[in-house]
């Protein structure tokens, strides 16, 4: 509160770090190259792509692989046991994995730079057969779908790509198997266009009726998860954003910039029926 107005955005710098797993890569020849690593929710599972090039192979094109590391046991120390998913030759770059995604610690969703993404169904390993559950092509150019992101309920995944000149977002609705089969696929919704440069992050508010994406044109945009349309656009930042994210509560909307700058928006300010709430600036 500052002079008895409730400021509409507030802005701070953070420092950033990263988090390294503590387990090895499937092939630690020199010219391979790891592609990709996802943990599962309940952090028992962790799968790790990566490219192999054919200097590397006896025989045959290079290949891009996919193991799935389970956990054991978690006492004293964590333990994993390694199970391939799938090894598949790779004609083209552009059909090497670009990012991954667990949901419900039971599917397990590859995104690849041809534009296509890919499930399997992985409650249990070693798999019975390494072809997917399905596959969706949702572009059709390169460079295809650079992340992926699941709804707090698992009902929608976000897939986002450089397009061209286009940058896109793709929203996807989580449906049943057909004729009651067990697991899930994957259909679309809408798709969310607008920013003028890469989409950085996307994510779905806690109620799964928003979208809030960050994109290098240094812009966050609020979306209608139900017809795709830009509710607002936020210009608080000076650098290309790079991530985004709602509260738990849903009634804060939070974005960082390459600069490090945070900003963060009371959505009762922008949405209609979201509760207020108070944001006090300390001094």
């Amino acid at each position: 509160m500052v002079d008895g107005r409730l400021r509409s955005s507030y802005s701070l710098r953070i420092e950033s770090y990263r988090v390294w797993f503590n387990i090895p890569l499937c092939h630690k020849e020199e010219g391979s190259r790891h592609l990709c690593t996802v943990q599962s929710p309940s952090g028992t599972s962790i799968a790790i792509c990566e490219w192999i090039p054919t200097v590397l192979l006896c025989t045959g094109g290079p290949r891009w692989v996919c193991n799935i590391w389970r956990m054991v046991n978690s006492t004293p120390g964590p333990s994993y046991e390694m199970h391939q998913l799938f090894d598949d030759t790779c004609i083209h770059s552009w059909t090497l994995p670009s990012c991954a995604i667990f949901l419900d610690d039971e599917q397990l969703v590859v995104g690849f730079a041809d534009g296509t993404i890919r499930w399997w169904d992985v409650a249990s390993v070693p798999l019975a057969t390494p072809e997917p559950r399905g596959v969706l092509t949702i572009y059709s150019e390169y460079p295809g779908l650079t992340s992926l992101s699941v709804s707090p309920r698992h009902s929608f995944l976000l897939a986002c790509t450089q397009e061209g000149r286009s940058p896109t977002v793709a929203v996807l609705r989580r449906t049943k198997g057909d004729m009651g089969a067990e697991g899930s696929d994957f259909v679309p919704h809408v798709f969310l266009h607008g920013h003028q440069g890469q989409v950085e992050a996307a994510c779905i508010s806690p109620c799964e009726r928003y979208i809030a994406t960050a994109s290098e044109d240094t812009t966050v945009r609020l979306w209608s998860v139900g017809d795709g349309s830009c509710i607002w656009t936020f210009v608080n930042h000076a650098e290309p954003a790079t991530q985004v994210v709602f509260s738990p509560d849903g009634r804060i909307l939070a974005s960082a910039d390459k600069d490090g700058a945070v900003c963060l928006y009371p959505l009762s300010r922008f949405v209609r029926g979201v509760p207020p709430v108070l944001l006090v600036e300390r001094t």
